[in-house]
């Protein structure tokens, strides 16, 4: 592969681009203090600027069919303790279970038990822990942090390859058809700058990227797939990147953040420790958001407690809606689900026994008055016994609503 292909491009509107690399001592060390090369990719930014008046409807108004699939149990035990994933592929329901049953489980779309995605263990194609699950349309890979190794299935589980990430210890992960690899990192440590790294088959590195370069930033952000292209989010930099062979490059700019608003963030807290500064991160500024994109329009969900938003934009018009999901303070949750993915133009939440524990009994009302008896008779049922599986909530979104 010619090191042209495998230059990285990333503009950042308020932070530049780190990159270099070389190899010092055992594993892999990196140092990234170069700039990096400099690419006028605006004309590719898709804007979506999120509509600020807060619509005095729920989202409910915008949800024109709900679709619940209780899951079945093998032997009279719960197969799945909770959820931490949902994928939808050739009409089966893949269900990621990370710390509980701890697997990744198969479901019909009517919520019968298939099959599980490989086995707990430490042999070949066998998992210690599943910190990180990939979905993509042919594969299903998992991370394992305890044994640091990477293996892949395919979607009907059998177990296709693996291998050992021990020197390299990444949050994320992902294997390329090309053999390459990308790795993402968490957080800062003096000898590794980087947030993302570009490696070769044999795991050597090739380029390092730094989204967001202040020592106390977030998490690694998330990697998915959609339609064969890989897209990346580093929530601090308000933009989504899509990630291609030879480049990563900003397709998506959100508008969660005024213009200098994360910068001056960070001077005004330089000086706090890391309790106090975590503090202020969930209570001064937008500190998470969530993105997903539907066959019709994006789903955005953000927080800057006490209060959690959701919009949803037509993907023709970019026009769109703003709703109050919740508000922490006030104890009230208008749309009281977190969002696992989309498929078609469907949101995947889950529903189970901690729900019921959680909810106000106004809230479960309203959620349960949109179903119909007999769907509501059956998620209720759900909260009498905490060995239930969970139910899978489909909420179908009407495009056409968001101009009501």
């Amino acid at each position: 592969m010619s090191m042209n292909c495998l230059k990285w491009m990333l503009l950042l509107s308020s932070v530049g681009l780190l990159m270099a690399c070389r190899e010092k001592g055992a594993g892999m060390q990196y140092v990234s203090d170069t700039p990096s090369l400099s690419v006028d990719t605006a004309a590719r930014l898709v804007y979506l600027d999120l509509p600020s008046e807060i619509t005095k409807t729920d989202v409910y108004e915008c949800i024109d069919s709900i679709h619940v699939i209780p899951l079945s149990s093998s032997d009279d035990d719960a197969i799945v303790g909770h959820i931490d994933g949902i994928y939808i592929q050739d009409s089966k329901l893949f269900v990621t279970d990370l710390y509980k049953a701890k697997g990744v489980f198969v479901f019909d779309m009517s919520g019968n038990y298939l099959y599980k995605i490989g086995r707990s263990g430490n042999g070949p194609g066998e998992y210690a822990s599943l910190n990180d699950v990939r979905f993509t349309t042919e594969h299903v890979d998992v991370l394992d942090w305890i044994s640091w190794k990477y293996i892949r299935y395919d979607l009907s589980g059998r177990f296709l390859e693996e291998h050992s990430l021990m020197d390299v210890s990444p949050s994320k992960a992902v294997l390329r058809k090309d053999g390459t690899w990308l790795f993402f990192f968490q957080r800062y440590t003096p000898d590794r700058h980087f947030r993302l790294v570009l490696a070769d088959s044999s795991l050597k590195p090739v380029d390092t990227a730094l989204p967001f370069s202040n020592d106390r930033s977030m998490g690694p952000g998330r990697v998915w797939e959609e339609d064969s292209l890989l897209y990346y989010y580093y929530p601090l930099c308000d933009t989504i990147y899509q990630i291609t062979e030879n480049s990563l490059s900003p397709k998506y700019k959100l508008s969660i953040y005024d213009p200098g608003e994360v910068e001056r963030f960070f001077e005004k807290t330089k000086e706090l420790d890391l309790n106090d500064f975590n503090r202020a991160l969930e209570q001064d500024i937008a500190s998470y958001y969530t993105f997903y994109e539907a066959d019709d329009y994006y789903y955005v969900l953000n927080q800057k407690l006490p209060e959690i938003y959701l919009s949803l934009l037509d993907k023709k018009t970019l026009k769109g809606k703003t709703f109050l999901q919740s508000d922490i303070e006030q104890k009230k949750l208008n749309f009281p689900f977190y969002i696992y993915g989309v498929a078609d133009n469907w949101l995947l939440a889950f529903i189970d026994a901690g729900f019921f524990d959680f909810l106000p009994e106004s809230a479960q009302e309203e959620f349960l008055s949109h179903l119909s008896k007999e769907k509501a008779d059956e998620v209720r049922r759900i909260g009498s016994d905490s060995d239930n599986n969970p139910i899978i909530c489909m909420f179908h979104i009407s495009v056409d609503k968001l101009y009501e």
